[in-house]
């Protein structure tokens, strides 16, 4: 990438507008479809755009393909699982009725699971499409902030391999573990 960042990052200065359409719909079809490429595709968008508009441009395109993929399950998948999983769901409705944003958020914030086996997993369980929304809004942001930043920095970066270190996936699992904390502490509220 750092061979043509610079003739790149040129032609889409000069098309800026039809290159930022192009990031938009290329995201929005891959990740629909189901190709796991977000990072890397965040990743680019800070090479061409910097971090700012790169970011802005990769969050609004995950915010809509989550929710086409969301929308796609809850269409395709969500009779079939409250059919096949009618327990343990009855059993998770009540909790995610409870403390369902801290959930949400944590599995937006942790960047652990693939961002399509989410959307899909949420869109076939009974959450509110309104309280999905809201987390993937808040949840996606500082992931694809953080993953634009890293792509604007390869220029001072020696190889690729120095961008994911440990310390980031720390930082990523600590922002989920932290999501989940009010959902720890309220239970062991209940429980004294």
């Amino acid at each position: 990438v750092n061979t043509h960042a610079e003739a790149l990052q040129a032609w889409v200065a000069a098309h800026q507008l039809l290159a930022a359409l192009a990031m938009v719909a290329l995201y929005i079809t891959l990740l629909s479809l189901s190709f796991p490429v977000g990072i890397i595709l965040a990743v680019v968008a800070g090479v061409l755009f910097g971090t700012l508009l790169g970011t802005l441009l990769i969050w609004l395109s995950a915010i809509i393909s989550a929710w086409l993929v969301f929308r796609m399950a809850r269409g395709l998948l969500y009779g079939r699982i409250q059919r096949h999983f009618k327990a343990p769901i009855r059993r998770l409705k009540p909790e995610f009725e409870e403390n369902g944003i801290y959930y949400l958020l944590a599995l937006r914030l942790s960047y652990i699971l693939p961002f399509f086996l989410v959307n899909l997993t949420l869109g076939s369980l009974p959450i509110k499409a309104r309280l999905y929304l809201i987390t993937t809004t808040i949840g996606l942001l500082p992931g694809t902030l953080l993953y634009a930043w890293l792509g604007q920095s390869l220029s001072e970066i020696e190889r690729f391999g120095d961008l994911l270190t440990a310390r980031i996936f720390l930082i990523f699992l600590l922002i989920g573990a932290l999501a989940l904390l009010p959902v720890v502490i309220k239970k062991y509220r209940k429980k004294s």
